[in-house]
């Protein structure tokens, strides 16, 4: 069983994998690990199953907007159990052909969570493993408010996992974001893999960690750019 690596990815989203996968093309030894499904939050429990909601939603927003102009719109409305069934059509397969997709391109998945035991290795279970670079791309979850009435509160996660019984006939929506960030690619990734110049703003560097250790925000990795 390998323990040494080029690189360890922590986090399977796109900003993670879409690392894994251009430095295992480059020849590197990847391992990824999550302690979730694989595939991410975006595919999972965000953009995608929302985009399918909203699109329900405007459909039948569309529709009333016509009614009494030539369109009836009496029996338009949400079911929201079969809506529910309906979008996890789409989230359903992510974990399993994500991993699949990761295997066949020859990096080694992990499940767990990952502890660093020093600034070139973790340990995931009871196994330990090392590598040159250290990449985390873990994303991010929905913080507890400490406040009164937080429990009236519903986050993304919960609200796509709701049951027809628990759905509130009304509500309201609320984002709170932390600015939006660009991609930054690690200035260690294999050369024939580095994004143009242009599009290569520094790493994120955690002084606490060796500087092999780089971070990604939230966001998907950019297309590399590849040179001679």
């Amino acid at each position: 069983m390998d323990t040494m690596f080029d690189l360890i990815v922590i986090g399977t989203g796109s900003a993670g994998s879409g690392v894994a996968r251009r430095c295992r093309s480059a020849g590197w030894k990847v391992a990824i690990v999550d302690s979730r499904p694989y595939g991410g939050t975006c595919a999972q429990r965000g953009c995608d199953p929302k985009k399918v909601l909203v699109g329900a939603a405007e459909a039948v927003y569309a529709v009333r907007r016509l009614s009494g102009q030539g369109v009836g719109a009496d029996a338009v409305a949400i079911q929201w159990a079969d809506l529910a069934r309906f979008k996890r059509t789409f989230t359903d397969p992510v974990a399993a052909r994500s991993e699949k997709g990761l295997a066949a391109a020859g990096i080694e998945t992990l499940h767990g969570h990952a502890r660093f035991v020093d600034g070139h290795s973790i340990r995931v279970g009871e196994r330990v493993i090392s590598a040159r670079h250290i990449h985390i791309a873990t994303g991010a979850m929905p913080a507890a408010l400490r406040m009164p009435g937080e429990e009236l509160l519903t986050s993304s996660d919960q609200f796509l996992e709701l049951t027809e019984r628990q759905r509130p006939s009304t509500w309201r929506s609320a984002t709170c974001r932390m600015g939006n960030h660009r991609p930054r690619q690690p200035s260690w990734l294999p050369r024939r893999c580095q994004p143009a110049a242009r599009e290569a703003p520094p790493p994120v560097r955690v002084s606490s960690f060796s500087s092999c250790v780089t971070f990604s925000f939230g966001a998907a990795a950019h297309p590399l750019h590849n040179q001679a």
